[in-house]
């Protein structure tokens, strides 16, 4: 089993005395060779982002490394998602799980173990940056990462992708890698209508990994014992590649 998660924009720094290096570092160095290349102006129009931003991270690519240093990358992340993960409070077993299951999806990175050492960058997956022949990151990191999830699956029992990414991230899985992706869905019910909300959602994610490492869940089944924060698994929303879970609104 692979649980696929997104990352952040919002990044800390907290350097670790080890040395991991993400998988595919050399891809890695293509990207920040052509962000690096471009100037402040550039950056705002390319990532939509205002001037004070685009500074700080024009510094940031301006002398970025690859060097197997820098901070754990589920420290890294600061978003609600990981918050509510709470990285930080697991224990030697939780934290061996997260590193056989858990994988990161990134625009710079590809994919990510929890523990692959990693510097803050911005740089989100629909980012229309072209490199070499791709025309967006899309195109660099589908072949790439969906190969990778495949033989990680493939050395599996349990041979299946648990999704709590974004669609932003998990649209760059090709269909071969979707015949075994299970999407995980967080609903608020309001009125007796289950909606989607956001900020919930995000929580929920949060909680989902965190309860799956310190429960050491391998199966589907135990997959549906989540009751965090009201949540209860609805099987008639659910089908064979989504699996529901709703909570009242309170």
């Amino acid at each position: 089993m692979i649980i696929l998660i997104s990352p952040t924009k919002t990044m800390v720094e907290n350097p670790n005395d080890t040395y991991c290096m993400s998988e595919f570092f050399e891809i890695s160095k293509s990207i920040m060779k052509a962000l690096s290349g471009s100037s402040i102006e550039g950056l705002m129009k390319l990532m939509k982002i205002k001037e004070p931003l685009a500074t700080q991270n024009h510094e940031r690519f301006s002398n970025f490394s690859f060097d197997g240093k820098g901070t754990s990358a589920i420290l890294a992340y600061q978003g609600i998602q990981y918050k509510y993960m709470q990285p930080a409070s697991f224990n030697k077993e939780e934290r061996q799980y997260a590193q056989k299951h858990l994988r990161i999806l990134s625009g710079l990175y590809g994919i990510l173990k929890p523990y692959d050492n990693i510097y803050p960058y911005r740089l989100e997956m629909q980012t229309k940056l072209s490199i070499n022949e791709y025309k967006n990151l899309y195109a660099l990191w589908k072949p790439i990462i969906s190969k990778y999830i495949m033989e990680e699956i493939q050395k599996s029992e349990e041979p299946y992708i648990l999704n709590l990414a974004s669609n932003e991230y998990s649209k760059v899985l090709d269909e071969q890698c979707k015949m075994y992706m299970i999407t995980i869905s967080f609903k608020v019910i309001k009125e007796g209508i289950p909606k989607n909300e956001a900020t919930q959602a995000k929580i929920a994610r949060g909680r989902m990994v965190h309860f799956l490492a310190n429960k050491d869940v391998h199966t589907l089944d135990e997959i549906k014992q989540f009751h965090e924060d009201g949540y209860q698994y609805d099987e008639t929303l659910s089908s064979v590649n989504e699996m529901v879970f709703v909570k009242n609104k309170r």
